[in-house]
């Protein structure tokens, strides 16, 4: 008999529960993350060696990231990596409407009271602390909260309804100053697209790499499956995106998430599959 999505969601995410915390957990997640480091690390060294070998136009390389829930890979030793390197932007997902937006994580923190707005001068740059310190900042539990009381203002936030931590909004006094989006041209439109930074063909427009999390992956016939957690918001945001920029999307996960009844549940028509899976024991591209 055939499985729903919502049962086989349920499944997984018990699986998931009691594998969290356990030796095997935290020494899978060390084996990935350095796998999947080497794999960055090739990524822009091959960028970068393009771009100095004279390619006629420049294109900059972005990792798009997401902020790791308790059962999803910690992602951030490896960001904190990403962060130090040259010559690549990073951007952390935020619900947008039924989307996702990806907002840079800016160059400098910023006091309150010291918002110029969009498009003025910047205040003095002030070095931001490392991606690992804001983390710790956020433990369960715990608002974003500014980093001193009344001095800087926090680049996260808590989304209202979903259970997740994203970087706040750019609108309204509560914003920071020179940020930067990334959109997909079905939430921004194709002019915006463009001024925005992804840029459509002609020309090499941005190479992009999308961290995709999930509850349960499996290599089916027609390419690797992913199943999300209902909202819709990576598939939605990944359709968009390959229209308008040079889009990589990497999933990865445990290997208590690698589920063969996806086949079962998978719909084409809708769900996006990545380019590329990162689990224990198997590397898909």
């Amino acid at each position: 008999m055939k499985i729903e999505k919502s049962q086989l969601r349920r499944e997984l995410r018990d699986r998931l529960q009691c594998f969290l915390g356990s030796t095997q957990h935290l020494e899978e997640q060390s084996r990935l993350l350095a796998r999947l480091q080497r794999h960055l690390d090739g990524y822009l060294d091959r960028h970068v060696e393009r771009q100095t070998e004279g390619s006629s136009t420049a294109s900059a390389l972005v990792l798009l990231a997401f902020v790791p829930r308790p059962d999803e890979v910690d992602i951030w030793p490896l960001l904190q990596q990403w962060q130090q390197r040259s010559g690549a932007e990073l951007a952390f997902a935020k619900v947008n409407g039924e989307q996702l937006d990806f907002i840079c994580y800016p160059k400098h923190r910023y006091s309150v009271g010291e918002n110029p707005g969009q498009g003025s001068e910047l205040p003095p740059a002030v070095p931001l602390p490392p991606l690992l310190q804001l983390y710790r900042d956020l433990a369960p539990g715990r608002e974003p909260i500014p980093e001193r009381a009344g001095e800087t203002l926090s680049f996260w936030q808590r989304h209202p309804r979903l259970n997740l931590i994203e970087p706040r909004s750019l609108g309204g006094s509560a914003a920071l100053p020179g940020l930067k989006r990334y959109q997909s041209r079905q939430a921004c439109g194709k002019e915006e697209c463009r001024e925005e930074g992804l840029r459509e063909e002609p020309g090499p427009g941005n190479k992009v790499i999308l961290l995709c999390p999930g509850l349960g992956f499996f290599l089916g016939n027609t390419g690797i499956l992913r199943l999300g957690r209902g909202g819709g918001f990576y598939d939605r945001s990944i359709a968009s995106l390959r229209q308008c920029c040079d889009l990589q999307v990497w999933a990865l996960g445990y290997s208590v998430q690698w589920e063969a009844r996806l086949q079962d549940v998978f719909e084409p028509v809708f769900d996006q599959s990545p380019d590329a899976l990162f689990l224990e024991g198997f590397v898909a591209e």
